[in-house]
């Protein structure tokens, strides 16, 4: 298992709020940058952030800034390996190439995808 500092996912049917105002100790939640209430995170970006997590738990970075804030970028598509299909945008942070990736409205960067790996998608 792998655990993310400062970094809780609840999966429920009740109101969000509610769930988080009840739980002792969850602090601020991680906003919806369009909508100002907690974010959410569907069934499957969820399910692709488990998957980069138990493969390459090193290789991930969860960035402080939303995933709209690189969405001026070309959108590509991961073509083959273990992130196939998977979108988001290239990203220069820290003098290496990632791919960042939407996860509800968090960006995650994900390194060690080669640039030849990747193709353009058409929006």
């Amino acid at each position: 298992e792998v655990a993310i500092r400062n970094l809780v996912f609840l999966q429920t049917d009740r109101n969000l709020q509610e769930v988080i105002d009840a739980v002792d100790g969850l602090g601020a939640p991680f906003l919806d940058t369009m909508t100002g209430r907690p974010a959410e995170v569907c069934d499957e970006e969820m399910e692709r952030f488990i998957r980069i997590l138990k493969v390459h738990p090193a290789d991930v970075k969860i960035l402080c800034a939303p995933y709209a804030r690189f969405c001026d970028r070309p959108k590509v598509r991961v073509r083959a390996g273990l992130f196939e299909g998977m979108e988001g945008r290239v990203v220069r942070i820290r003098r290496d190439r990632k791919l960042v990736v939407a996860v509800g409205q968090m960006a995650i960067a994900l390194s060690g995808i080669h640039r030849s790996l990747l193709e353009i998608v058409n929006e």
